[in-house]
């Protein structure tokens, strides 16, 4: 199910196909050791992060910590001491809860190579303040969504990380920014559009809503297109940057404002 932002959930059809498609565009990228590197999440399999994720543990052969509450800060500490996972992929609320455990400044974080983030924004305060304690280059940004089972973008390993960004595109995956408002239209690069999504790991459609399902794909140019209903932009190299949602757009005098540009001021 989605997470009904907007209205309420809805039932994503993501097939066989689907998963195993994302599955193999992570390990085109991430060179995860069978045996050798583990898991430690806090997101709920309820959650089509979570859910991934618990698949992508045997795929790959690796252990998973699971934590049944994020919220309890001590008893992440002692899994992450006991069984030492060198992987983490959480919401950054969670990692700044850590940040306020002495024994997460105390411990001698050599072992751990990334630390994912995602489903929320990192501020680059934040995420320089954990990298101050687990060492520098491990924070990486993840974006997604249900409908994309979820992974559209990351931070690529080896690709130095642009503040404000959520990386580049996952392999496979052809993504198009259209003008924010008619939906119509390619963006100019650089200035906001909504972000639209083709590749294997996107959904089939909403279980037993046609209308909906008819809603969010377009066609352009013979090809099949998702409509995110995220406004995003992209840089000259094609990093990818979220400024908000398509609903939270608001018309001033002509003039297209997001939500978020207010909220920063």
């Amino acid at each position: 199910y989605t997470c009904g932002t907007t209205a309420r959930p809805k039932l994503a059809i993501l097939t066989h196909e689907n998963l195993a498609a994302n599955a193999a565009q992570v390990r085109a990228v991430y060179s995860f050791e069978m045996g050798q590197d583990a898991f430690c999440s806090g997101l709920p399999m309820l959650h089509i992060s979570g859910l991934v994720l618990s698949l992508l543990g045997p795929y790959f052969g690796m252990d998973q910590v699971i934590l049944p509450d994020p919220r309890n800060v001590k008893y992440i500490m002692d899994q992450v001491v006991k069984y030492r996972p060198n992987l983490f992929v959480n919401v950054p609320t969670l990692y700044l809860m850590l940040m306020s455990e002495p024994r997460f400044k105390d411990l001698d974080w050599s072992f751990a190579r990334i630390f994912f983030y995602g489903a929320a924004p990192f501020t680059e305060d934040g995420i320089q303040s954990l990298e101050k304690v687990v060492g520098r280059d491990k924070v990486r940004a993840l974006y997604g969504m249900t409908e994309t089972c979820p992974g559209i973008a990351h931070d690529h390993p080896g690709v130095p990380r642009r503040a404000g960004s959520v990386g580049l595109p996952m392999p496979g995956i052809k993504l198009r920014l259209v003008d924010a408002l008619t939906g119509e239209g390619d963006a100019p690069l650089g200035q906001e559009g909504e972000i639209l999504v083709r590749g294997p790991q996107v959904m089939k459609g909403y279980h037993n809503k046609p209308d909906e399902t008819a809603k969010v794909f377009v066609d352009i140019d013979g090809e099949k297109w998702m409509r995110t209903g995220d406004i995003g932009r992209m840089d000259e190299d094609g990093f990818l940057y979220i400024v908000d949602r398509s609903k939270d757009m608001i018309i001033v005098s002509g003039y297209k404002v997001f939500s978020t540009e207010l909220e920063d001021k």
